[in-house]
């Protein structure tokens, strides 16, 4: 699971001609989590088999909004393994919106 865009600042993020700003951009996207796609299950069972609360920050790409936009996102897992909430960022920085 990735977090935060952190090599836009480093960068030339929005050179999107770049090969390297290509791959980089690509590898957050294809490990952005799709909770519907059950990619959170193994960290569900854990919060069950243990009976703890999860709070998890994610970099999400939701189904339910097209699947064409990833957000930072916190999920509520509850001790006995079920997602309870997902909170999306509603305003996202430079360069989340970038990626």
């Amino acid at each position: 699971m990735l977090g935060y865009p952190f090599w836009l600042s480093l960068t030339q993020g929005s050179a999107w001609d770049h090969s390297v700003q290509k791959e980089m951009h690509a590898h957050y996207l294809r490990n952005a989590v799709k909770i519907e796609k059950g990619d959170l299950l193994e960290i569900q069972e854990l919060a069950k088999s243990l009976k703890i609360a999860i709070y998890l920050g994610i970099i999400e790409r939701p189904n339910n909004r097209g699947g064409h936009s990833i957000y930072g996102a916190l999920v509520y897992i509850s001790s006995d393994g079920e997602i309870k909430s997902v909170h999306r960022t509603l305003q996202p920085t430079y360069e989340e919106r970038l990626t």
